[in-house]
């Protein structure tokens, strides 16, 4: 008896566990995404005169992918004009992040 008292003691308490609620607080909904705005987080890898050695990557996206590929573009638009990272005053290969940040909402639309 004793050992169907207590299977039926669990058999409850699981059913309990399950059918209540989470007590875990309900994350926040994302923040409203405002097309044209945002900012991305770009990694650049550059030889010792500042040219890319590689496809730049995004880093932090901003969730939108047009803002992305438009700050791969900026990035790409760079090679040649970085200034490399030093090591003991001299320039040495390396690669940096940096933010490109959009606010596109009040610019006129593209001309024909």
């Amino acid at each position: 008896m004793r050992v169907k008292a207590v299977f039926t003691t669990l058999l409850l308490v699981l059913l309990f566990a399950r059918a209540a609620p989470s007590q875990q607080p309900a994350s926040p909904p994302p923040p409203p995404v405002t097309p044209g705005v945002g900012s991305v987080v770009v990694q650049v890898c550059v030889d010792t005169k500042g040219y890319l050695t590689e496809e730049p990557t995004v880093v932090a996206s901003s969730g939108q992918s047009q803002l992305d590929e438009g700050a791969i573009k900026v990035a790409k638009s760079g090679s040649g004009k970085y200034i490399p990272p030093t090591k003991d005053g001299k320039a040495v290969p390396g690669c940096i992040k940096f933010r490109v940040k959009f606010d596109l909402k009040d610019s006129p639309p593209p001309s024909s």
